[in-house]
């Protein structure tokens, strides 16, 4: 399995593309949080609010951001998967740093698998 990763170095693009994409989404599920508890706690510009946040709100943002960080995380495992089984199963298609066998395992993972991907 290693040869086949350092066979084909695009996955480590991929994986890092990914690692920017999570990071994106944090920073964005943030600032919507913060928003949205200064949003339902009647919160003014000082900080002081006159609600309590909505319990359930934030139980939806984390869940929210912890489902779709698996979705985004199980992508590229299933990704990498395709890769390596690509490789196990035919070399000649994915012996370079940007064979296509990478480009075809994540488009595969994103159309064919997404939904179990999305379900765990």
């Amino acid at each position: 399995a290693v040869t086949s990763i350092r066979k084909n170095g695009g996955i480590i693009v991929i994986a890092y593309g990914s690692l920017l994409f999570l990071f994106g989404w944090s920073v964005w599920w943030i600032v919507a949080f913060v928003a949205s508890m200064y949003g339902t706690g009647g919160c003014s510009a000082d900080g002081v609010c006159e609600n309590d946040p909505n319990g359930w709100i934030v139980f939806a943002f984390l869940i929210s951001y912890f489902w779709t960080h698996q979705i985004i995380k199980n992508t590229l495992h299933v990704t990498v998967a395709g890769t390596v089984g690509t490789w196990w199963f035919s070399r000649l298609e994915a012996t370079s740093f940007c064979s296509r066998a990478v480009l075809d395992s994540f488009l595969r993972s994103v159309i064919f698998s997404f939904g179990s991907i999305c379900l765990g």
